[in-house]
């Protein structure tokens, strides 16, 4: 009796095995690349993107009884856009490791020409208490708080005895609000619009970035290429339509990277784009990545007033259909440029961190769980004391964000496409402070 058991089970892992001969007559077989499991000499095959004729198995066709056969139709178009992605991602990898390498050789030799740069003209006191200021934040935020306002401490002594910052420091000393400060310096409660034409590289520093203030630049992102030719869909199809990208689908428009019951899928950039004409969806699909998909990345440029004053991270490239976000902050500063609709971000200045009750109901320390757009003053009373800005971003416009303030984005009812520009906080305040000491002591 166990050795029929043991003749039928052979018989069937039999069945169940491919051969390298009826592996190939698998649609998509080429895709999976089995053979370079059968051999570590074997060469790595191009992963392929399925035709229309891969991605049906006739019903008629006697196919060996493996686990890609049992696979459907669509999970067999998934497995393989999945390993056509995985291409893509490699390139691109290796593609801003080189960026990478350019910009740490340009970093090198930075300090060898002044002429445009935007710390000339300021003092050495100037620079350092700009940088005085990030570090003060700072530590505010993660709640060292009472290392900034404490008579005696380290960080106290040296602010007000080498930076004429006592005023700074009192703005923080306010016993009503114990957690974080009364008014930061300039803030007037509202988000300064901007001139690009008249916004110098020195004022923005002065005015804005040492400030911690946000600012929109009217009509910024018209200069760019993808202004006027991203609004045209058959253009977006031309350029991009057949690469391989991941959204994500689920049944709202709340979007958000740990949201329960989201899915991620894999489509072309044309299919994507096909979702948004479904009338009656009960779904909701939304594109994040860094840059824009194939050849739509030539159409855009680092902001000027940005590339001037910090040294560009990433970009990223966002595409919706009525989407609203999570209230959250993010570590680097960015600016926003929208192209396609429009967007509307309600923003909160993150020394009142407090009155947004971050990382309450078991979310991530960097989320509120209120609805910055509707809140709900019952359940959230703190949040009255916040100071509250909406910033309307026209297609054209483009908003500096600085880093760790609060926002929800609520995209038009329409489809939106904004591309976002990232940079780095600690290196360009490090960059300052090394320039202003060998400055100084040259």
């Amino acid at each position: 009796m166990g050795k029929g058991k043991k003749k039928q089970s052979d018989s069937q892992l039999k069945s169940d095995s491919l051969t390298m001969e009826e592996a190939k007559e698998v649609p998509g077989a080429q895709a999976t690349n089995l053979e370079q499991n059968t051999s570590d000499n074997s060469t790595t095959e191009t992963a392929t993107l399925p035709s229309q004729s891969q991605q049906q198995v006739p019903q008629q066709q006697q196919q060996p009884q493996s686990y890609f056969v049992q696979m459907t139709n669509y999970q067999l178009q998934q497995y393989q856009y999945f390993l056509y992605y995985q291409q893509q991602m490699a390139q691109y990898q290796h593609q801003q490791q080189q960026l990478q390498r350019e910009r740490l050789e340009q970093l090198s030799h930075h300090y060898a020409s002044h002429s445009s740069d935007p710390y000339i003209g300021l003092t050495l006191k100037e620079l350092l208490i700009w940088y005085t200021r990030f570090v003060i934040l700072a530590l505010i935020i993660i709640g060292s708080y009472q290392e900034v306002v404490s008579k005696g401490t380290i960080i106290n002594r040296g602010i007000r005895h080498y930076f004429g910052l006592q005023h700074f420091v009192e703005y923080a000393k306010v016993e009503s609000l114990p957690g974080g400060i009364a008014e930061m310096p300039h803030d007037d409660g509202e988000v300064a619009v901007c001139d690009y034409r008249e916004m110098t590289p020195k004022r923005f520093v002065q005015e804005y970035v040492s400030q911690y203030r946000p600012c929109l630049f009217k009509e910024y992102a018209r200069l760019w290429p993808a202004y006027g030719k991203w609004q045209n869909e058959s253009y977006l199809k031309e350029m991009a339509g057949e690469e391989v990208i991941y959204a994500e689908r689920q049944k709202d428009n709340r979007f958000a990277y740990f949201t329960e019951g989201a899915r991620r899928v894999y489509m072309t950039y044309g299919e994507f784009l096909d979702k948004f004409k479904e009338e009656n969806r009960t779904v909701h699909y939304y594109y994040s990545f860094e840059d824009p998909p194939g050849p739509l990345k030539n159409d855009i440029v680092n902001p000027p007033i940005m590339d001037s004053v910090f040294a560009l991270k990433k970009v990223t490239y966002w595409h919706g259909y009525g989407t609203l976000t999570k209230p959250h902050t993010d570590s680097m500063e960015n600016m926003m440029c929208v192209l396609e609709g429009y967007k509307n971000f309600t923003i909160v200045p993150p020394y009142d961190r407090d009155y947004v009750y971050a990382g309450h109901g078991g979310l991530p320390d960097n989320y509120s769980p209120i609805e910055f757009v509707n809140p709900d003053y019952t359940k959230y009373p703190e949040f009255q004391r916040a100071r509250v800005r909406t910033v309307h971003i026209a297609p054209g416009d483009c908003l500096y964000m600085p880093a760790y303030w609060w926002h929800q984005v609520a995209s038009s009812p329409g489809v939106s496409i904004g591309v976002a520009t990232w940079y780095g906080t600690s290196h360009i305040a490090m960059d300052v402070i090394q320039y202003a000491m060998q400055k100084h002591f040259a």
